[in-house]
C-alpha cells in the first residue's frame, strides 16, 4: 500500500514539475496583452502558437524552397521569383507578380560596377508562407529579420547586391523587406518599410496580392523618380565641370592681357625717357 502511494506522488511531482517548465517556456499573456485583430505590421509579436498545435508547420528558414531551382516546391510551373508553397496565392496572381518583377527589372537601369552581358537593373523577390519558425527566447521582430535577410542571401537573384526581398508569413501576421547593398542606394531600407506602411491595410485585409502588386508599384515608381535624379545631377556636375573650364580660360585670358599691357607700358616709358649714359672728362 505505501508503495502504490510513493509512486503516486512521484508521478504527482513529476508532473507539476514539466507543467511548470512547460508553463515558464510558454508563458500565456494577458489579455490586455493580446494584439488588436486588425493590426498588421513588422516588428510586432503576433501569432505566437502558445499551444504548439502539430498540424502547423513552421518553415526554417534554411529549408524554404528557392524559386528558380526548386520552383515546383514554390508552388509554380517554371523559374519564378515568387515562392508561395502554402499557396497563399492563387495561380493567376503570382503569374502577373512574376510579369511585374520582370518588367521592373528590364526597365531599371544597370546598378553594378560589371554591367557586362546585363540587361537589367533591380530584381525583387517574393516568399510567401504562413507560419515560420519562431524560437522561445527571441522575439518574432529580430526572427522576421533575420529569416528575411538569411532568404535574400540564400537566394541570391541578383549579381552585385542588386535586388529586394519581400517576405510575408500571413498567418503570423509578419513581415519584412531586406534591401541589397547597391539597391540601397536607389531604395533605402527605411524607404522598403515606409512603402510596407503604405500598403498595409492591403495585407491587414488579407489582400495579399493587392498589397504586393502596390508595394512593386511603388518600387517601379521610385526607381524611375532616383533615375531622373540621378540624371539631372549628371548634367548638373558636367555644367559645373564645363562652366569652371570657361572661367579658368577667361581668367587666364585677361591675366595675359594685362601683362601684355603692362609690358608695353614699360617699354613705352623706356623709349621716352631713355637713361643717359655718363662720360668720364680728364682733369
Amino acid at each position: 500500500m505505501n508503495f502504490f502511494i510513493t509512486c503516486g506522488l512521484l508521478i504527482l511531482h513529476v508532473s507539476s514539475s514539466a507543467g511548470q517548465r512547460y508553463a515558464e517556456r510558454n508563458p500565456l499573456p494577458l489579455d490586455p496583452s493580446l494584439p488588436d485583430e486588425n493590426y498588421y505590421d513588422e516588428d510586432y509579436l503576433e501569432g505566437y502558437d502558445f499551444y504548439e498545435n502539430k498540424d502547423i508547420y513552421r518553415w526554417n528558414v534554411d529549408e524554404f524552397p528557392h524559386p528558380q531551382e526548386m520552383y515546383k516546391f514554390c508552388n509554380r510551373l517554371k523559374p519564378s521569383y515568387v515562392c508561395d508553397p502554402d499557396q497563399v496565392l492563387e495561380k493567376e496572381e503570382a503569374d502577373k507578380l512574376d510579369t511585374f518583377i520582370k518588367q521592373l527589372y528590364t526597365e531599371t537601369p544597370c546598378i553594378c560596377d560589371d554591367c557586362r552581358n546585363e540587361t537589367g537593373g533591380i530584381i525583387v523577390g517574393i516568399a510567401l508562407l504562413k507560419h515560420m519558425f519562431q524560437p522561445y527566447n527571441q522575439h518574432p521582430a529580430k526572427t522576421i529579420r533575420t529569416f528575411a535577410q538569411t532568404l535574400r542571401e540564400n537566394w541570391n537573384l541578383g549579381k552585385c547586391d542588386n535586388d529586394i526581398l519581400i517576405v510575408v508569413a500571413t498567418t503570423d501576421r509578419l513581415s519584412f523587406t531586406d534591401v541589397g547593398k547597391e539597391t540601397s542606394y536607389y531604395v533605402s531600407l527605411n524607404e522598403a518599410h515606409r512603402i510596407f506602411l503604405e500598403n498595409k491595410a492591403n495585407f491587414t485585409a488579407g489582400h495579399f496580392y493587392e498589397g504586393l502588386r502596390a508595394m512593386l508599384s511603388d518600387y517601379y515608381t521610385k526607381t524611375r523618380t532616383m533615375k531622373k535624379i540621378q540624371k539631372n545631377e549628371d548634367k548638373l556636375n558636367l555644367g559645373l565641370i564645363t562652366g569652371s573650364i570657361i572661367a579658368a580660360v577667361v581668367v587666364l585670358g585677361i591675366l595675359l592681357f594685362l601683362i601684355f599691357l603692362f609690358y608695353r607700358y614699360l617699354k613705352r616709358s623706356k623709349d621716352e625717357f631713355p637713361i643717359l649714359k655718363t662720360k668720364n672728362f680728364p682733369p
